[in-house]
C-alpha cells in the first residue's frame, strides 16, 4: 500500500492529463458542430492537434516520474509538460481562425459568430500555458497549480458550448 501512495505524482499527472485530453476532445467536438466542411489544410492543422494529444501522456509520465526527484528534474518535466500544452494550443486555435476565414467551411453567419465567441476564450490557452512554463522555472508547484486552474477555466466553457444551440 505504501508503494502505491508513494506514486501519487504519477496518479496526479495521469488525472490532469486525462482531464486535459477530455477537454480537448469535448471542445473539438463542439467546434466541429459549426464547421461543416473540411479541406486538405484544415485536416493537416487538425492532425497537429492530434499529435499534441498523443504527446500529452508522454509528458505526463515524465512529470509523474520526476516531480519529486530533485528540483532540476521536476522543473524540466513541468516545463516540458506545459510546453506540450502550450504548443498544442496553437494548432487548436489555428483551426478556429482558418475555419472562420475560409469560405464554405462554416455555413451560416450565426455559426461564424458563435465560433468567434468561443475562439476568443481559447486564444488565451497557449498564452497561459507559456506562463505556466515560465512559472515552472521559478516554482514547480506554482506551475502545477496554474495547470489545475487552467483545467477549471477550460472545463467551464466546455459545458457551456453545448448550450449554444444551432438555430435551424
Amino acid at each position: 500500500m505504501q508503494v502505491a501512495l508513494e506514486q501519487w505524482p504519477a496518479y496526479l499527472s495521469f488525472a490532469i492529463s486525462f482531464i486535459m485530453m477530455t477537454i480537448i476532445w469535448v471542445n473539438h467536438h463542439a467546434m466541429f458542430r459549426y464547421i461543416k466542411k473540411a479541406d486538405h489544410l484544415l485536416v493537416l492543422i487538425n492532425s497537429l492537434v492530434l499529435m499534441d494529444v498523443v504527446l500529452i501522456p508522454l509528458a505526463a509520465a515524465s512529470l509523474g516520474e520526476y516531480l519529486l526527484l530533485n528540483p532540476e528534474d521536476a522543473r524540466a518535466a513541468a516545463m516540458i509538460y506545459g510546453g506540450v500544452l502550450a504548443v498544442g494550443g496553437i494548432p487548436y486555435n489555428l483551426i478556429w481562425w482558418y475555419a472562420l476565414r475560409t469560405p464554405g467551411l462554416v455555413e451560416t453567419k450565426q455559426d461564424r459568430e458563435k465560433l468567434k465567441i468561443i475562439g476568443r476564450r481559447y486564444i488565451r490557452g497557449p498564452i497561459f500555458y507559456f506562463i505556466a512554463v515560465g512559472l515552472a522555472y521559478w516554482n514547480v508547484w506554482a506551475s502545477m497549480t496554474l495547470y489545475v486552474l487552467l483545467i477549471c477555466y477550460f472545463l467551464a466553457p466546455s459545458a457551456g458550448l453545448f448550450y449554444l444551440k444551432k438555430s435551424r
